[in-house]
């Protein structure tokens, strides 16, 4: 049975090896490798933030990081002024997609946000992932698109919003 458990600080090289393998695997033919952050860059931002107020959860098998959500309070103004939580990350290794550790995750951060009082949620994603689905299943609607300005990345985004929160 898959279980997925609280992160901590040392999964933070973890954590980012995950999530640049599954951008390259997923938006390799969106977004240039060198437009993406480097595992050390991401290592870094992933040891601040955990030390700080993100909290998620990680899924081992065979007692390796396969997949991981992190989540808190919601960065948008409008949905912060809602009373809503955020979604900050969904990652899986591409080696593990498709075994139900996405879907798994997504219920994992929902139950965590409700428990801490949130009334609802809302997670940003590139408009081509291909996890738009998993949201869409599980309940989650579009209600922003916007083509932010990351620096050198510019792609197209989704914003999806689940109230209440189930």
């Amino acid at each position: 049975m898959t279980v997925a458990r609280p992160l901590t600080v040392a999964d933070a090289p973890h954590l980012a090896r995950i999530q640049v393998r599954a951008w390259h695997h997923a938006f390799g033919d969106v977004v240039l490798p060198e437009e993406t952050p480097t595992v050390a860059d991401q290592t870094e931002a992933w040891t601040v933030a955990l030390t700080a107020d993100v909290a998620g959860f990680a899924v081992d098998v065979a007692d390796v990081v396969r997949g991981f959500v992190a989540y808190g309070l919601a960065r948008d103004p409008d949905a912060r002024n809602d009373g809503l939580g955020e979604i900050y990350a969904l990652f899986v290794d591409p080696t593990a997609q498709g075994a139900g550790i996405g879907g798994l995750l997504l219920r994992e951060a929902v139950g965590a946000l409700r428990f801490r009082g949130f009334d609802g949620a809302v997670l940003w994603t590139l408009e081509a992932a291909l996890a738009r689905e998993m949201y869409e299943r599980h309940g989650w609607v579009q209600d922003i698109e916007a083509v932010p300005d990351h620096g050198v990345l510019r792609v197209p985004e989704v914003r999806y919003r689940l109230e209440p929160l189930a």
